[in-house]
Parts: C-alpha cells; sequence; structure tokens
C-alpha cells in the first residue's frame, strides 16, 4: 500500500511538473519581449555578417587595388 501512495504521488508530481512546463513555455512563446530579442539577435547577424562580408572586400582591394600606369601611387592611398 506504501508502494502504491508513492507511485501514485510520483505521478502526482510528474504531471503537475508537465503542466507548469507547458503553462511556461506558452508564456515563453507568446511574450512580446522575447519575440523581440530573437528579431533583434537575427538582425545584428545580419548586420555582423554584411559588415564582415564589406570589410573583407575592402580588405582584398586594399592590398590588390587595381593599378593603371598613368596613375600616381598617392592617388591610391587617398581612396583607402
Amino acid at each position: 500500500m506504501q508502494r502504491q501512495n508513492k507511485n501514485m504521488t510520483d505521478r502526482i508530481k510528474r504531471d503537475e511538473l508537465k503542466r507548469v512546463q507547458a503553462f511556461v513555455q506558452l508564456a515563453y512563446d507568446n511574450d512580446p519581449r522575447v519575440q523581440l530579442h530573437k528579431d533583434q539577435v537575427a538582425a545584428d547577424k545580419v548586420v555582423r555578417l554584411f559588415t564582415a562580408r564589406s570589410f573583407l572586400h575592402r580588405a582584398h582591394f586594399s592590398v590588390c587595388p587595381p593599378f593603371h600606369p598613368s596613375t600616381h601611387f598617392s592617388q591610391y592611398l587617398i581612396s583607402l
């Protein structure tokens, strides 16, 4: 009988824990602050990616600028 009571209380605790976890997940999914944070993180990721790509692009052309014989080298330094 004690084992049955223990099993019953364990089952009740498990069910209650699942219910509370479902409630917390529902609140988390519908919280506008969480959605705003996710959107900001995604936007920051896009900005970092774009910045890194443009930096690499500029770095490539600053190391290897297109050289034309009629142009003086100081003009390339000014454009960087």
